[in-house]
């Protein structure tokens, strides 16, 4: 069965989450794939300001810093035993082996060889709010994110860049792709995100095949934000 790894879809987390899929890797019972089912009010116990730690500044929608960190430091996994776990700063496979060895299921959340990857996102107030808190739904929310990948290490050095917005309740999908009620293509749709629509991709260098989606794509009908909003 096809598992979708949690992280690169936002993670959310990435955000994200974090879209990354694999054929042979199915995750233990006590991991859940990122669904509907896990959009519910996760918050920290005090209102978080400025950057945190791990590279989250809530308040701000910006997160900057070391794609593991994204995982270890999201609301979304609040009630996850590597919840605010130390942060990555470089160490290397040590750190790894380390991490893994307190939480064996946290390899079905990012592969290692993204370690030392380095992950900018921003999203807006309908996609998370401030306090770190993710909506019931994303559907007709106006909800968007973008995801910046970036790897520079031991001469290898690639980027890729995708943004993602919420669609409407009007949009239908229909062989991987989301539509508008008139039948124009509005962007990719995955499994990982229903309710969001991919509606652009850059890639730079040999992105790893672990990306949901790593052929560049610009939608057709907009690669913006403002002409997937609901009307006022």
């Amino acid at each position: 069965m096809k598992q979708l790894y949690v992280l690169i879809g936002l993670t959310l987390v990435f955000m994200a989450f974090t879209s990354c899929e694999t054929d042979q890797m199915t995750a233990p019972e006590n991991v859940t794939t990122l669904d509907q089912a896990a959009f519910k009010n996760s918050k920290a116990d005090k209102k978080m300001t400025g950057f945190d730690q791990w590279g989250y500044n809530w308040n701000a929608h910006h997160f900057n810093g070391y794609l593991i960190n994204a995982v270890l430091g999201d609301f979304l996994f609040i009630d996850y035993p590597h919840y605010q776990y130390p942060p990555y700063t470089g160490e290397g496979m040590p750190y790894w082996d380390e991490l893994v060895g307190y939480f064996d299921y946290f390899v079905y959340f990012m592969p290692p060889e993204l370690l030392d990857c380095k992950l900018v996102m921003h999203w807006n107030e309908k996609l998370i709010s401030h306090e770190g808190v993710y909506p019931e739904k994303w559907m007709d929310s106006n909800g968007w994110i973008t995801f910046h990948f970036m790897y520079d290490k031991d001469n290898e050095k690639w980027s890729h860049f995708r943004r993602m917005v919420a669609a409407r309740s009007t949009d239908y999908v229909e062989n991987g792709m989301w539509y508008n009620k008139d039948g124009i293509e509005l962007g990719v749709a995955t499994d990982v995100w229903p309710e969001l629509i991919i509606n652009q991709v850059i890639n730079t260098g040999d992105v790893p095949y672990l990306f949901y989606r790593t052929d560049p794509y610009r939608s057709p009908y907009s690669p913006g934000y403002g002409k997937y909003k609901l009307n006022d």
